[in-house]
């Protein structure tokens, strides 16, 4: 099956699998649970994607776990979702369908924004000088 991402057809989970897409879900548990952020994660789901849960604890520590469970799986890609967002139900077949359109991506990511002003988008990348420098201008 060829997706095109701009088109706006996602993929089922079925329609990944046969494409040879295993996706395992991290969750790092950091804090407090809301109920309506549970409610999304238990929506994903329920539409048939693992939830790897790792251990109550820090989340860099819990990525490192969920990633190292990647390792030792048969899923073929981990997709990294935090607790301070409301994340849809097809969170994951969304990004899929990326991967599907550029498989020689090795890691695709959402766009997120600062929560203050200048609400300019959080993506960086460390420099030949160590320091993190914005990946693309932002107009205000």
């Amino acid at each position: 099956m060829r997706v095109h991402p701009k088109n706006g057809i996602t993929p089922r989970r079925e329609d990944l699998e046969a494409a040879g897409i295993r996706i395992l879900v991290s969750v790092p548990l950091e804090r407090t649970l809301p109920s309506t952020v549970f409610h999304n994660f238990w929506q994903i789901a329920k539409r048939g994607w693992e939830l790897f849960d790792g251990a109550i604890g820090r989340a860099d520590v819990n990525r490192n776990r969920a990633a190292e469970a990647l390792l030792d799986s048969n899923y073929t890609h981990l997709m990294m979702l935090d607790l301070d967002h409301l994340h849809v139900a097809d969170v994951v077949e969304r990004h899929a369908r990326w991967v599907l359109q550029y498989p020689e991506r090795l890691v695709i990511s959402g766009l997120h924004f600062r929560r203050g002003e200048p609400f300019d988008p959080c993506a960086f990348a460390f420099g030949l000088d160590g320091e993190l420098h914005p990946l693309a201008e932002w107009p205000q």
